[in-house]
């Protein structure tokens, strides 16, 4: 069965499209997670002068690794889905490959998510 032109294009303009909305997502995401830590940071300067700072530099930006792969992982997920519009044969395969790497992504995103939230809440 030969491919529609419309799936192809309607396809690449879905990759295209996740992948940008997921790179937006990282700068926004990554941005506002710098600016919580700073302030964070300077607010545990004011009000805990006295006490020793357990938090290593290394461990208040821990999440942005985490961040940064699990948005790589959804953002590639996208041109899996992506290509199960127009490719027949392997469609099933594509979206099962592509729920379990957008669960793995959004798993990565929380657990960046929970570790910002956890340094924010330490002494």
């Amino acid at each position: 069965m030969p491919r529609r032109t419309g799936r192809v294009v309607g396809g690449i303009i879905f990759m295209t499209g996740w992948t940008l909305v997921h790179l937006l997502l990282f700068y926004l995401f990554f941005v506002s997670g710098v600016l919580i830590d700073l302030i964070v940071g300077m607010l545990k300067t004011i009000f805990l002068h006295g006490t020793p700072s357990t938090n290593a530099f290394s461990k208040v930006f821990a999440w942005a690794d985490l961040l940064l792969a699990g948005l790589i992982i959804v953002g590639t997920a996208g041109v899996l889905r992506g290509l199960a519009m127009f490719w027949d044969r392997r469609r099933k395969s594509l979206k099962r490959i592509f729920w379990l790497m957008f669960i793995a992504g959004v798993a990565l995103e929380l657990w960046a998510l929970f570790t910002l939230v956890g340094n924010a809440l330490t002494v």
